[in-house]
């Protein structure tokens, strides 16, 4: 272990098949629903970077979810349809009606990719057993060594996230100024600062608009908008 961030991972295999992977799972599920209108895509990243996972949203996805919500609860049906849409349309990964059980067809073209990253988690691990049982360095010390690592393993997801835009995987049958990009890590909040960095600027002005609208549902479905931040 001579050098602290040295742990002997394929980051460019990571990324070409990344690259792949998602390519062939974002072209697919468009393919696939070549009538629904597709408004988001979303990469996640699992809390501790064990695997990747994505999710996808459709302008009728969401009503569908806003349905069944006012169905369901009645704190959801003291406000409009629209203003429940409004609601759930930032919350890309949570709420995607393109997720979970119904993508495992698409999440399997991620089956490489996530091989990989089970080799980057295994080797992190034993840098992290290196520093924190061998070197006796305590586990805040030892943890902090990783972070440069996994920040390598989100800069390549936005990067790529980025590469497919340039290739126009996203507009297969939809207009790249009505889709929003989100590259979300473990269950934080979407960022306006992500969806900056991933999106046209048309693109980031309408989300901070459509962000300020769930807020204003938040507060009229739940009361007071709670302190997470953008």
């Amino acid at each position: 272990m001579a050098d602290r961030n040295e742990i002997d991972f394929d980051f460019e295999a990571l990324e070409a098949e990344l690259y792949s992977g998602l390519a062939k799972a974002f072209t697919s599920l468009q393919l696939d629903f070549p009538d629904e209108r597709f408004c988001a895509f979303t990469l996640h990243v699992s809390e501790y970077f064990e695997s990747v996972s994505i999710a996808a949203n459709t302008e009728r996805g969401l009503e569908v979810t806003a349905r069944k919500y006012r169905k369901q609860y009645p704190e959801y049906a003291k406000v409009s349809l629209q203003e429940t849409m409004a609601y759930f349309r930032p919350w890309f990964g949570d709420f995607a009606y393109f997720s979970g059980r119904n993508m495992r067809a698409y999440q399997t073209m991620l089956d490489d990719v996530n091989a990989r990253i089970g080799e980057f988690v295994r080797k992190c691990d034993a840098l992290n057993d290196y520093y924190e049982l061998e070197l006796n360095v305590g586990w805040e010390p030892a943890e902090n060594i990783l972070v440069p690592l996994r920040q390598r393993i989100l800069d390549i997801c936005q990067r790529t996230m980025i590469r497919l835009d340039e290739a126009k995987v996203y507009e297969l049958n939809n207009q790249r100024e009505n889709v929003t990009l989100q590259l979300m890590h473990g269950d934080r909040e979407p960022s306006a600062e992500t969806v900056r960095r991933l999106n046209p600027e048309v693109v980031h002005k309408r989300y901070v608009k459509e962000y300020e609208e769930h807020k204003a549902a938040y507060k009229a479905i739940h009361g007071d908008f709670p302190v997470w931040g953008q």
